[in-house]
């Protein structure tokens, strides 16, 4: 089950109720009990968090940044109040910068931890898409505007550090 939803050569993901008819077909032709109950993890977290599993694999981003390969991390120089948090918390010393100036993360150092976003007192780091790693300045800002406006199909990242 798990591989027919993330195989990107199967194209299960089509639809939004192919999981559910994918699932109800496996209860279906079940003999047995453990059969049956299979794919309830699936239909539970689909009926939950449904709108992380479309992001994943429609959108190749990973809201939370815990899909390293699938989101980046970057410093919004307008929200960045240069405190250093970020810097004394990257263990791979990714993010520079001087005291009371915008910082900047090098992504070509970044390991993807989110140590820097959960140290950030400003809310200044976002979580972009992984294309953006590469992107110019002005693809950047279009982005960042995007992630934090909720417009078109990336929606603002989920607060998990409660």
């Amino acid at each position: 089950m798990i591989l027919l939803l993330t195989n990107p050569a199967v194209n299960v993901c089509r639809a939004g109720s192919e999981h559910e008819d994918l699932s109800q077909d496996i209860i279906d032709a079940s003999l047995c009990g453990l059969g049956q109950s299979a794919p309830n993890p699936v239909l539970s977290t689909l009926k939950y968090f449904r709108r992380e599993y479309e992001m994943h694999i429609h959108d190749n981003w990973c809201p939370t940044g815990v899909c390293s390969d699938l989101s980046t991390f970057y410093i919004d120089e307008k929200l960045c109040k240069g405190c250093g948090a970020c810097l004394r918390a990257c263990p791979s010393n990714a993010v520079s910068g001087e005291k009371k100036k915008p910082h900047t993360i090098h992504q070509e150092n970044c390991v993807h931890c989110r140590t820097c976003w959960e140290a950030c007192k400003f809310d200044s780091i976002k979580i972009l898409p992984a294309a953006a790693r590469n992107a110019g300045d002005a693809e950047l800002e279009y982005l960042v505007d995007m992630v934090t406006s909720g417009r078109t199909g990336i929606q603002e990242t989920v607060d998990i550090r409660q």
